[in-house]
């Protein structure tokens, strides 16, 4: 009697729902690899899609075109989808550990959950809001499009801080939302504006 060989199976945790880690479900629904177990752990279930962040404060998109839907991209790629919070990395135990669940253990692990500007200890910062995260910007923006419709002719003072194309772009995007009533300043620290 023959009897197949069982198959160990490999677990693969993905920490983030960033673009790689959407691209890499979309791949395993596209070519599902023999014998891995894949989870993908976010603290959130959309993800924006950084490129069209623009056009999404200026009205141009609304929020589920610029957005991924994390837990239905992996319902379709067969991965499994943990809306939970990662506290820490045990890499010898190879654990990851999550905000009240117990941990996951992985074989393999890859971790792309984007970055977190460091505002403490700048002068001036307190008030600021960094573009990433992104939910945050978010957050932000939806009060001030909440006060610019109580009073659309009250005077809005906006300040984008960095002058690349991201910068630029978002400001343009504030003046094209908000209108004539807002003011927006770009503060670069080189010579020129899209240097």
């Amino acid at each position: 009697m023959n009897v197949a060989p069982s198959i160990a199976v490999k677990d693969l945790v993905l920490v983030g729902g960033g673009h790689t880690h959407a691209l890499l479900a979309r791949r395993l629904a596209m070519r599902p690899p023999f014998g891995v177990r894949a989870t993908m752990i976010c603290d959130a279930s959309h993800a924006a899609y950084s490129g069209m962040l623009p056009g999404l404060i200026a009205g141009i998109y609304g929020f589920d075109e610029a957005h991924i839907d994390l837990r239905r991209l992996c319902e379709a790629a067969g991965v499994r989808f943990i809306l939970a919070a990662v506290t820490g990395l045990d890499a010898k135990q190879k654990l990851v550990y999550m905000a009240d669940r117990p941990p996951l253990a992985y074989d393999l692990v890859s971790i792309n959950v984007g970055s977190v500007p460091r505002a403490a200890g700048v002068p001036g910062a307190e008030g600021a809001v960094p573009a990433k995260p992104v939910p945050r910007l978010l957050a932000a923006w939806d009060a001030i499009l909440a006060a610019h419709a109580a009073a659309p002719a009250a005077p809005r003072a906006v300040t984008v801080v960095g002058g690349g194309a991201g910068g630029v772009e978002l400001a343009l995007s504030v003046r094209a939302r908000l209108g004539a009533a807002a003011r927006v300043t770009i503060v670069e620290q080189g010579p020129q504006l899209l240097a």
